[in-house]
């Protein structure tokens, strides 16, 4: 299945319990992933006569940061109770349950007040 080139004006972000950053978003990221174990064990390496090792699925993971041109960041948003982060590329959407744990703030002299909003996931992206 070939994928369509989307051009970022399309996405959109919704965060509950901010509306004012909701407003001034300029781009988002979802990393989503999956921890791994190794199952390789002394047998494998004398019995197939391979050096490769072997991994096992665990249980997934995910973050999202959103960049926001905002005239203050308010880092009181920390650590709020769950909130739903809703993320949209045009096409699709992802509703996060959410937890904002960090917030970066830049000053720059030939640029406006930005805040970057980093998520930890609490649940599965749907």
């Amino acid at each position: 299945m070939a994928s369509s080139i989307k051009h970022g004006y399309l996405g959109s972000v919704s965060w509950a319990s901010d509306a004012q950053a909701d407003t001034y978003v300029t781009a988002w990221t979802l990393e989503i992933t999956c921890d791994v174990a190794e199952s390789t064990s002394l047998n494998d390496y004398a019995a197939a006569g391979t050096s490769w090792k072997a991994f096992v699925a665990g249980p997934n993971d995910w973050t999202a940061t959103v960049d926001v041109n905002m005239m203050s960041c308010d880092p009181v948003k920390l650590g709020l109770a769950e909130a739903t982060l809703a993320l949209s590329d045009g096409t699709t959407s992802y509703d996060c349950p959410a937890i904002c744990v960090g917030v970066s703030n830049v000053m720059s002299v030939d640029d406006i007040y930005k805040c970057t909003f980093s998520f930890a996931g609490s649940g599965a992206p749907v």
